[in-house]
């Protein structure tokens, strides 16, 4: 209730600015008229911040950061949450660059030969875009690595320091070749190729081992 979820706040000052819980989000900020606008809650994201409290949220783990696993670097998502009809909030993922070599992330858009935005046409994916990733060959070989250890993990896919999106691996792939699927349109298709093509620009698109800290 009300009291509980404000003494938990001031006991925890992270939880009155993010919003963790999948039913008090539902019912407090998602409209109950449409069932398409369930939102689905993944475990590498931490919560959901108000655009206006997400400098506040920064601060907090900046001053407490030795608390948290090493490698913990969190990173808002680059666009808000379409399912919360109510303001902007934009979702925390935990990212884990503890696999990071030099700073770098294991692969980078350098490592992708080509990505295109497609459209389902046999059914599988009920005729919605997805998106077609070739690797270079030795893309292909450190994809083939990461995928095979991080199974039923996820990955994100990163940009300027912002989550365009963060798959889950479903199996190992050795081809190099792979879809990214989700519940995408076109253009959010199409944002996804574009940030997998950018490895030429000065901040190189990061695709980054991500973990769920508990």
């Amino acid at each position: 209730d009300q009291a509980l979820a404000e003494e938990e706040g001031t006991a925890h000052p992270l939880l009155s600015l993010l919003v963790r819980d999948e039913n008090a989000m539902v019912q407090k900020y998602i409209s109950a008229q449409n069932p398409e606008d369930r939102l689905y809650i993944a475990p590498s994201c931490i919560g959901y911040a108000s655009a206006t409290d997400t400098s506040k949220v920064r601060q907090f783990i900046e001053r407490t950061i030795d608390q948290f696993p090493d490698g913990f670097a969190p990173m808002w998502e680059v666009k808000p949450e379409p399912a919360i009809k109510e303001g902007e909030y934009f979702g925390l993922v935990a990212i884990n660059q503890s696999s990071a070599i030099n700073g770098q992330a294991p692969i980078s858009g350098a490592n992708v030969e080509n990505a295109r935005a497609e459209v389902d046409h046999s059914g599988r994916l009920n005729g919605q875009p997805y998106v077609s990733m070739q690797m270079t060959s030795d893309g292909a070989r450190k994809w083939a690595k990461l995928t095979k250890v991080n199974i039923k993990k996820q990955v994100a896919i990163v940009l300027d320091g912002r989550v365009y999106f963060y798959p889950t691996i479903q199996d190992e792939i050795n081809s190099g070749k792979c879809e990214i699927t989700g519940n995408f349109t076109m253009e959010e298709a199409e944002d996804i190729v574009n940030v997998l093509k950018s490895g030429a620009l000065p901040a190189p698109v990061k695709i980054i081992k991500v973990e769920t800290f508990e």
